[in-house]
């Protein structure tokens, strides 16, 4: 006879409450994390990945008008009576982006990238899907990209993933360059780089159908 386990029958037997497995992770997850590989010339030169959380926006509020001068920050989404601080006198132009970034790391022999930044963004709603508060020696503001390393160009050099977009499997590709200012010749890297979205491990699918399974037969056991 052919047994097979559903996540009905584990709940009817009173092993689980509820179970949650999908080749995605689930959309209630407030934290989500994709995965990333570096291609240049078709062959992978690393691996990364990063985390948003759909729980919280990306706040930037720029004081208007006549200033340049910009505060970002992540938090909760923004109460509508928000009041700016009195040492910022003036209107402000307050903008929330949604899923902010929480981890990033991307991993190449030379070094490994993590963002420079206040507050980056993964919004595939949005046509640039990316987005990053930077500040630079020529001032503030979003730009379209990801940045690691310094504005400057000194140690440890710079990194940039750009160009982004949607491909027809579910991932997401773009472009990079990584320019570390102390590596081996060669260590300038740039090519393309795919995001996908991370799935539970093998060994964890498995887990839970053992665990359903020898619930199971102890529940019929004691039937």
């Amino acid at each position: 006879m052919k047994i097979g386990i559903t996540v009905s029958s584990l709940v009817m037997a009173g092993c689980v409450t509820s179970v949650a497995i999908a080749p995605s992770q689930p959309a209630q997850a407030a934290l989500l994390t994709w995965n990333l590989t570096f291609e240049s010339n078709g062959v992978q030169v690393g691996t990364g990945e990063f985390s948003y959380d759909t729980d919280k926006v990306a706040i930037v509020k720029q004081p208007m008008p006549f200033s340049a001068a910009y505060i970002a920050d992540q938090d909760a989404p923004l109460r509508e009576d928000f009041v700016p601080p009195a040492e910022y006198p003036g209107l402000w132009t307050v903008t929330r982006y949604a899923n902010p970034i929480v981890n990033f790391v991307a991993r190449f022999p030379e070094v490994n990238w993590t963002l420079t930044n206040i507050a980056a963004w993964f919004d595939p709603s949005t046509p640039s899907i990316l987005g990053y508060f930077f500040c630079g020696r020529s001032g503030c503001g979003i730009t379209d990209n990801w940045f690691g390393g310094s504005p400057s160009g000194f140690a440890p050099g710079q990194f940039l993933m750009y160009n982004a977009q949607a491909s027809a499997n579910g991932s997401y590709i773009g472009s990079f360059v990584s320019v570390p200012t102390i590596g081996t010749p060669g260590s300038l890297r740039s090519g393309t780089w795919t995001a996908t979205a991370a799935v539970p491990e093998p060994a964890t699918i498995a887990g839970v159908v053992l665990f359903g399974a020898g619930c199971l037969a102890r529940k019929w056991r004691s039937q």
